[in-house]
This record gives structure tokens, C-alpha cells and sequence, in this order.
């Protein structure tokens, strides 16, 4: 699990320079080993502020919330292959759809 408090306050703008923009971001996850294969879930929140000029100037800066469910699978001790479904909900975010997405990934390390 991670959470991030964010307080950003613009530096370049004079008229913005009185607001402190409080955003916040986490997520939490939980999976359980069965051999070389482990099975997840996570949980993913965004609570950006409108007013953060920041998180307003990125594409994907939007308030969502995700649900994921996926599993992850040990090919050796430097590899792993992962596999996950999310369902994306929009919370007040113009332009951010509803959706669902598929994503596969292998990872490996050095």
C-alpha cells in the first residue's frame, strides 16, 4: 500500500500564489503466493485538486478510482510475467471515461 499527500503551491503565477492546492493518491494491494504463481487485487484512488494547476496541466491527471485483479507468475528468479484487469471509474473528471482495460507485462531484473 502507498499514499501520497500532496500541498503545491503555484510559484510562477501571482494570482495563484495564495492558493495551496491539497491533492492525495494511493493505492492498496493484496495478493497470496500458490507456488510460482501469485493472484491479486488492488485498489487505486485518485483525489486530485481542480485548482492544482500541476495535475490539471497533465493528460492523465484526472480523479479516478481502479479495481484490478490480476495474477503474477515467478518464470525464474530474475524474471516474472503479469497479467491484470481494471475497471477505471471517473470521479468527477471531464474528458476521463468509464473503461476497462487489459494489460500484460514481463519484467525482468538485473
Amino acid at each position: 500500500a502507498e499514499y501520497y499527500r500532496f500541498k503545491n503551491t503555484n510559484l510562477v503565477s501571482t494570482a495563484a500564489q495564495d492558493y495551496q492546492a491539497k491533492s492525495s493518491s494511493g493505492f492498496v494491494q493484496v495478493g497470496y503466493a500458490l507456488g510460482d504463481w501469485i493472484p491479486f487485487v488492488r485498489y487505486e484512488e485518485t483525489d486530485y485538486d481542480p485548482k492544482d494547476e500541476f495535475f490539471k496541466a497533465l493528460s492523465n491527471g484526472k480523479n479516478y478510482s481502479k479495481n484490478i485483479a490480476g495474477v503474477r507468475y515467478e518464470l525464474n528468479s530474475n524474471a516474472v510475467l503479469k497479467a491484470e484487469f481494471g475497471q477505471i471509474k471517473s470521479r468527477t473528471a471531464p474528458g476521463l471515461e468509464d473503461s476497462e482495460d487489459f494489460r500484460v507485462q514481463y519484467a525482468i531484473r538485473f
